[in-house]
């Protein structure tokens, strides 16, 4: 009874070597395969039976008997193609939000090409204005009737002050000026020829004159010369703003003339050149007409 008993428990023990020995290479077998791929459990693939597939490091498949299979698990091919290939409604919904952008954009491109007409229109409308002016100004400097002995007295005396100077300089004010004081485009290093010079003030003359229209009283020759030498130098916008203007629109010749004195300031500055010019240009003013 007691050999029984002995052979049982070397049976239990042979059973149990054999079940820890199973349970070892299992898994020893599990880490060599969790090391080197990702494991993918697919039913019904082969046998009927769950079978194990391991993705390797070069990406092919094999089953748990050493067979090349699919390079990747049916499953895994079907989500990625579904994930690749947009469907149906995923175009319809594109072609829906194709279809609500297309009036926006619509619109500001309409926009754009309104604003665009808009601002053809300013410019073109602005260009009419500035041609009716410039007519205007025309029709009120024939009206002025300076006539050519006016001209001439104007002429004479505007050169006589302003000095002809064929190199750029900068004035009293600052301001780059050549020839018989122009400014217009002027800068440092240029210069001028005594025919261009000419030329340039002939043209700056004509357009002193026109701010004369604003002088509503009748003048002479000597005043009108007068006139026009004042506006050379202290420009329009000063004359018509002027007290002196004022003075002779309401007929006082002498209070008018009396202006002349006060016009001797460059930025706050008496200038010696200005008093000068002031008193040739007074007396032409109240002068009489040969």
């Amino acid at each position: 009874m007691f050999k029984n008993f002995l052979n049982k428990v070397k049976e239990n023990e042979e059973k149990l070597k054999n079940r820890a020995n199973v349970l070892f290479d299992k898994t020893k077998e599990k880490k060599a395969t969790d090391t080197t791929s990702k494991k993918y459990s697919l039913k019904g693939f082969g046998d009927n039976e769950e079978s194990e597939l391991s993705i390797l490091n070069d990406k092919k498949i094999w089953d748990t008997n050493g067979q090349e299979r699919s390079t990747k698990p049916p499953k895994l091919e079907k989500e990625e193609k579904k994930k690749e290939t947009p469907t149906k409604k995923n175009e319809k919904d594109y072609s829906k939000v194709a279809d609500l952008m297309y009036p926006t954009m619509k619109k500001k491109e309409d926009d754009t090409k309104k604003e665009k007409d808009i601002q053809e229109l300013e410019t073109k409308e602005k260009g009419d204005k500035m041609e009716k002016i410039n007519d205007q100004e025309k029709s009120n400097f024939d009206n002025i009737n300076f006539s050519e002995n006016a001209r001439n007295k104007a002429s004479k005396i505007i050169s006589q002050l302003e000095g002809f100077r064929p190199d750029a300089y900068k004035d009293t004010g600052g301001v780059w000026t050549i020839g018989y004081g122009h400014t217009r485009n002027v800068k440092q290093g240029d210069k001028i020829t005594k025919e261009d010079a000419e030329k340039f003030f002939k043209e700056d003359l004509e357009e002193h004159i026109i701010p004369l229209k604003k002088v509503k009283v009748p003048l002479n020759d000597n005043q009108k010369a007068a006139l026009a030498s004042f506006i050379y130098n202290v420009g329009p916008t000063a004359f018509a703003k002027s007290t002196l203007l004022k003075k002779l629109n309401n007929g006082d010749i002498k209070g008018a003339s009396d202006e002349f004195d006060k016009w001797i300031y460059d930025n706050g500055t008496i200038i010696d050149g200005l008093i000068n010019r002031r008193k040739a240009e007074k007396e032409l003013f109240l002068s009489k007409e040969n």
